[in-house]
């Protein structure tokens, strides 16, 4: 009787917290699983865009130096319709954004230039944005800060 009641006694002590955790497998991690993912599809896209601005770049340096003396601060890479990266180089000028390279990556990482046109008032407004985003952020620096890219 003393085994019975001794077993009773384990198995009802034990029956909640083994409950509780098979409760908890069931409802899955403790954090927010739609936001974990929101955050980690911007990541990727992020570690893609890095991936495409340096290969790119690495393929700009090589090119002619007159059309590199031609080439301002304002560069950037986009995905479009196809999710086809193209990275532009160019300049901001009075007349808008002047392109002097349009690279094409394809899913293989192939790198072509192209001559293809784009948009002219989405590479304005790009090229303005990022112009003005720099702007902004020299002014908010220190004279004799260190400065990085």
């Amino acid at each position: 009787m003393k085994k019975i009641l001794l077993v009773l006694s384990i198995v009802l002590f034990f029956s909640p917290i083994a409950f509780a955790q098979k409760k908890n497998l069931d409802k899955g991690p403790d954090f927010d699983v739609d936001d974990f993912t929101k955050k980690f599809e911007v990541a990727q896209w992020l570690v893609d865009y890095d991936n495409v601005a340096w290969k790119t770049t690495d393929v700009v340096v090589q090119q002619d130096k007159k059309d590199l003396e031609r080439l301002g601060a304002e560069w950037f890479a986009f995905k479009d319709k196809a999710n086809v990266w193209h990275a532009v180089y160019g300049k901001l000028g009075d007349k808008g954004y002047d392109v002097v390279f349009h690279f094409v990556m394809d899913g293989a990482e192939k790198i072509t230039r192209s001559d293809a046109k784009i948009d002219q008032a989405f590479l304005d407004g790009h090229a303005r944005a990022l112009a003005t985003c720099r702007s902004k952020l020299m002014a908010t620096i220190p004279a004799g800060s260190p400065q990085f890219n």
